[in-house]
């Protein structure tokens, strides 16, 4: 049941870099394509077609093996699942070496653009007491919380089990996962900051800042946009995998 909220999830994110790609190589007839379905849906026309790509870019697998919808949502997965789960840590480094290029991609672009850090990062809370501190615990718990599920919860089960040896995973549980995870965290405040500076509007969605460039398309910010949503991309498929569809 978490497989399916979680693949359901991180696919639409997969539509929404689709639509980042999209919008890069086909211009202002995709990204300021009309809506055509109701606002209640709380999705676009080009949210949904970009959706279906995604879709479609995982590909069938074995779905003739299904016997019941979960099934059918399960076996619906990525072609390289025809790949053993083992053999499949290049491509998943690969996904890894795109994704951070992005991150650091967007920080360089967002602080040179902004010429610093922007005012986010100094601008102190505006709430105290109490109330200060409880939002302190919900931060704190929302990034343990994170850690917790990803790497120590159900999908770090799913892939430690196809270890060398018991302690196999320790290292990158206990230090290369913190790490990381922080360091993300903090380029993402970093670059919110800078492009509030930018765009007098604070975008905390990297999907969403990207489409929001796109409003003001250059030759250069076409590419840039273009070779960042491939990287999200590649994130999101990877996620689709490892955090899902190996566990079914």
């Amino acid at each position: 049941m978490t497989g399916s909220v979680w693949m359901g999830l991180q696919m639409y994110w997969g539509g929404q870099a689709v639509r980042i790609i999209l919008g890069s190589i086909i211009g202002p007839k995709f990204i300021y394509m009309k809506n055509t379905i109701p606002v209640s849906a709380y999705v676009e026309t080009a949210d949904l077609i970009s959706f279906f790509i995604f879709v479609l870019i995982l590909g069938p697998y074995c779905t003739a093996k299904a016997t019941s919808s979960a099934e059918w949502a399960y076996l619906y997965l990525a072609a390289m699942l025809w790949i053993r789960p083992e053999k499949l840590q290049m491509l998943f480094r690969v996904a890894f070496l795109m994704v951070t290029a992005v991150m650091l991609g967007m920080l360089i672009w967002a602080l040179v653009s902004a010429k610093g850090a922007g005012d986010l990062v100094n601008t102190g809370p505006k709430v105290g007491g109490r109330m200060l501190s409880w939002n302190s615990v919900y931060g704190l718990q929302s990034f343990i919380g994170g850690y917790g599920t990803g790497c120590l919860g159900q999908s770090g089960m799913n892939w430690t089990r196809y270890a060398k040896y018991p302690n196999a995973a320790l290292f990158g549980q206990a230090v290369t996962a913190p790490l990381t995870i922080s360091i993300t965290a903090l380029c993402g405040i970093l670059i919110t900051s800078a492009t509030t500076k930018i765009y007098g509007e604070i975008y905390w969605n990297p999907f969403q800042l990207l489409l929001h460039a796109q409003q003001t398309m250059t030759p250069a910010g076409r590419a840039g946009t273009f070779f960042a949503g491939l990287g999200l991309l590649a994130s999101q498929l990877a996620l689709c995998i490892v955090l899902n569809s190996v566990a079914a």
